[in-house]
C-alpha cells in the first residue's frame, strides 16, 4: 500500500495549537452535564434517600459554579452509596461518586491548584479502596479501575519520572484487561440497577481502561499495538458511540501505517525536499506549532538526536502551518523545515495530525512505521537505523 500525499488546503495553525486548559475545561463541562443527567437514575434506585438528607450547597454559588455543583453531587452519591439497601445500587452510586471526585481533581489541576488536586486524588484512592469492600463480584474491578485512574492522573501531573511511570502504567492496564478476560463469564456479567440498563463494567470500566491504554500507546509511538487495540474497540458490540469516536480520532492514521511515503515539498528559497532522495535513510518528521510550547521545547531534544544519528543515516524534517514568520525558530535548525501553506502538499492531513507535537518515523524502505505524540518514539530510531531494508 502506498501513501500518496496530494495537494490540498493547509491546516490552519490554530487547529494545531494545544490549549490544554481550555480543552480540559470543555471535557469537564461535558462530564458535569453527563453526571447530572445520570442523577435521576441513581435517585430512582431508592426513594428513601432524598435531597433533604443531603447537606445543601450555597444555592447562589451552586447555580453557576461547576465546583460547587460537583461537590454537591459528590455528597449526594456518597450518602446514597452508604444508605441504599441493594448492593448493586450502592456500587453504582459509589461509581458515580468517584466520577465526581475525579472531575474535581481535574478541575483543580486545570487551575494549577496542586494542594487541592492532591487532596482530591487521595480521596479518589480512599473511596475506591472502600468500594473494593462491597459485597459484590464486580466491586474489586470497579475499585481497581479507579485506583488506576488515580495513577493515570499522577502520570499526567508529574513530569520528572513520567517516562518510567508510563511504562509501568501500560503494564498495569494490560494486566487489568488480561485479568478481566481470564475471569471469563463471571467478570463479563454486567452490574445492573433496577432500570436493567447495561452495567458499569462494560459501559464504563472497560471503555475507560481501553481508551487510557490507547492514549498511552499513541503517546509512546507503540503504533502497532495502538491500531490493534483501536480495531478491537471498533469491533466491540457494546462500546458507546462516544468511546468509538474517541478511538477512531486517536488512531485515524492506522490506514497509512505500513504504507510507503512519497512526497515532494517546496521549501523556502526555491529549495525542494523529496522523500525519493532519502531511500536508505530513516526519516523523522516533527510536526510542531508556534502555539504549542511543548513542541517548540522538543526541538532541543531533537537537536541532540540529530547530532547523534545524522551521520548514521537519520534524516529529519520539521513541519508547521503558521501564518507568521517562524524564521527565528527554524533558521538555526540543522535539518529542513517545511511551513505548509495554502495549495501545498498537506502532510498534516496525510498523517491525521490534529495537535502538536506529533512525530512520524519512516524506515529505510520508505514505509511508515510509527506515529506518536511524545518523544518516547525517538527510542525506536536506533533500531530502525540498524535494521536491514
Amino acid at each position: 500500500m502506498a501513501l500518496l500525499v496530494v495537494c490540498g488546503a493547509a491546516v490552519p495553525a490554530a487547529a494545531q495549537d494545544i490549549d490544554g486548559e481550555q480543552a480540559d475545561m470543555a471535557v469537564l463541562r461535558a462530564r458535569l452535564k453527563e453526571l447530572e443527567t445520570k442523577q435521576p437514575a441513581i435517585e430512582a434506585a431508592d426513594d428513601s434517600v432524598t435531597d433533604s438528607d443531603v447537606p445543601a450547597a450555597d444555592d447562589a454559588v451552586d447555580s453557576g459554579d461547576p465546583d460547587a455543583r460537583l461537590r454537591r453531587l459528590l455528597k449526594q452519591w456518597a450518602l446514597k452509596s452508604e444508605r441504599l439497601p441493594e448492593v448493586e445500587a450502592k456500587l453504582n452510586a459509589r461509581h458515580m461518586e468517584l466520577q465526581a471526585c475525579q472531575a474535581l481533581a481535574q478541575r483543580a489541576a486545570a487551575r494549577k491548584n496542586v494542594k487541592e488536586a492532591t487532596y482530591c486524588v487521595s480521596q479518589l484512592r480512599h473511596r475506591a479502596r472502600q468500594a473494593g469492600n462491597f459485597d459484590h463480584p464486580q466491586a474489586p474491578v470497579v475499585a481497581g479501575f479507579w485506583l488506576l485512574q488515580a495513577d493515570l492522573f499522577d502520570i499526567n501531573s508529574h513530569e520528572p519520572d513520567a517516562d518510567q511511570r508510563e511504562r509501568q502504567m501500560i503494564a498495569r492496564l494490560q494486566e487489568f484487561l488480561a485479568d478481566k478476560t481470564r475471569a471469563g463469564a463471571n467478570t463479563r456479567k454486567t452490574v445492573t440497577g433496577k432500570s436493567g440498563k447495561a452495567g458499569l463494567l462494560d459501559q464504563s470500566v472497560t471503555e475507560h481502561i481501553q481508551l487510557a491504554l490507547l492514549r498511552l500507546y499513541d503517546r509512546r509511538g507503540m503504533t502497532t499495538k495502538a491500531c490493534d487495540l483501536a480495531g478491537r474497540i471498533a469491533a466491540s458490540k457494546r462500546i458507546t458511540p462516544r468511546s468509538m469516536e474517541t478511538a477512531k480520532s486517536l488512531c485515524a492514521y492506522c490506514e497509512v501505517v505500513g504504507g510507503r511515503f512519497n512526497a515532494e515539498l517546496q521549501l523556502g528559497d526555491d529549495k525542494m525536499w523529496a522523500s525519493a532522495d532519502l531511500v536508505g535513510k530513516v526519516i523523522l518528521i516533527h510536526f510542531w506549532s508556534v502555539g504549542s510550547k511543548l513542541s517548540v521545547l522538543a526541538i532541543r531534544d531533537l537537536k541532540r538526536v540529530h547530532e547523534k544519528f545524522a551521520s548514521r543515516g537519520l534524516s529529519m524534517l520539521s513541519v508547521t502551518s503558521s501564518p507568521v514568520d517562524v524564521g527565528t525558530i527554524t533558521d538555526d535548525l540543522p535539518w529542513p523545515s517545511y511551513n505548509q501553506g495554502p495549495d501545498q502538499v498537506n502532510l498534516m492531513t496525510a498523517f491525521s495530525v490534529r495537535s502538536a507535537p506529533r512525530y512520524v518515523l519512516i524506515d529505510k524502505a520508505g514505509r511508515v512505521t510509527s506515529l506518536a505524540g511524545g518523544l518516547a518514539v525517538l527510542e525506536q530510531v536506533a533500531g530502525l537505523l540498524e535494521a536491514d531494508e
